[in-house]
């Protein structure tokens, strides 16, 4: 059984991390698009852009808590806390 958490534990590490770089390059996508003459009047892209964003925060979220919730790596908990933390802060601000 051990093993199988341990399996499930790296895997929802591994998905937590992917949306941390995710979310990472949307944001600098948002950030970038600001600044470009011509996109940064494109609505339809910006509201695309920032659903993503939402979405990847929200499965990061998850990720994250689910990773809490089986993980016996309490160095890694206390990282993936920080970061959870930090991003349902983002979620509130922008919802």
């Amino acid at each position: 059984m051990e093993k199988h958490v341990r399996a499930a534990s790296d895997i929802l590490l591994k998905k937590f991390k992917e949306g941390l770089l995710r979310s990472s390059l949307i944001r600098k996508d948002i950030i970038l698009i600001r600044f470009d003459p011509e996109e940064h009047l494109n609505i339809k892209k910006i509201n695309k852009l920032k659903e993503f964003y939402i979405k990847t925060i929200e499965d990061l979220v998850y990720n994250g808590k689910e990773y809490i919730n089986i993980s016996n790596n309490e160095d890694e908990m206390i990282r993936v806390a920080i970061d959870l933390d930090k991003y349902e802060s983002i979620l509130r601000r922008i919802n």
